[in-house]
């Protein structure tokens, strides 16, 4: 073999050979970029107390004197009548009674400075909290009922969401649009936590509260449920 075929030989085997690695960095790139891509899409949204805040903050009406009327009625919710009167399992487990953000979200909440500062009158604060909840809704205290929504997680027992906002859209988690505080219920599940589901609505079992919640002071929502199960709609 001449010099000139050996040069010529070895040329177009450092060229297969580069080629090779070539095909190799593209599979090894985008192997990695899938890799981060699915780290990215599978990273759970969540939100913090302090966010909450800030999104009652936002929705506080100022200026002149704001008349809080008490609100006596609201048609769609079910009546404290129907509630005591309807029949527990004979088992003495605890009945949840399906309860809707049609419902919860049916009349105008007015939060002031009044509400969001609760430390010069904690009771003035409280009271003008709970007196603007329609007596039906005021009615599910302390019962059990079933709330179907989205979960947005707020904090986390390893991988496992103990605590979390069930709202009635996802305005928050997927576009950064705060809903009204009547729009979401803070929640709080037994046990160790539940599997976060943030993708599709969710349905959670418990024990209803109604009032102000508060995180460290701060005004975080007028709905709070001990959860005791959740199902996956």
């Amino acid at each position: 073999m001449t010099k000139k075929a050996k040069l010529k030989a070895k040329r177009k085997k450092a060229l297969k050979r580069a080629t090779q690695y070539s095909l190799l960095g593209l599979a090894i790139g985008a192997g990695v970029g899938t890799s981060l891509f699915m780290m990215v899409v599978s990273v759970t949204p969540t939100i913090s107390s302090k966010q909450v805040a800030d999104a009652v903050r936002a929705q506080a009406v100022r200026g002149s004197a704001i008349n809080l009327a008490i609100q006596s009625s609201n048609p769609s919710a079910p009546s404290p009548v129907a509630l005591t009167n309807t029949a527990q399992p004979a088992t003495g487990q605890l009945q949840f009674f399906p309860l809707t953000f049609e419902q919860l979200a049916g009349f105008r909440f007015i939060i002031t400075d009044q509400l969001l500062d609760s430390t010069k009158d904690p009771r003035a604060a409280s009271t003008r909290t709970i007196d603007q909840i329609p007596f039906t809704i005021k009615a599910l205290d302390d019962h059990g009922v079933s709330v179907k929504g989205y979960m947005l997680p707020m904090k986390f027992n390893g991988s496992l969401a103990t605590d979390f906002l069930l709202m009635r859209n996802q305005s928050m988690c997927c576009y950064g649009l705060a809903p009204n505080i009547t729009e979401w219920i803070n929640v709080h599940m037994a046990g160790k936590g539940v599997k976060p589901i943030v993708d599709q609505p969710i349905t959670v079992c418990g024990t209803f509260h109604v009032g102000e919640v508060r995180e460290n002071g701060d005004l975080v929502g007028i709905y709070r449920l001990d959860g005791q199960k959740l199902t996956r709609d």
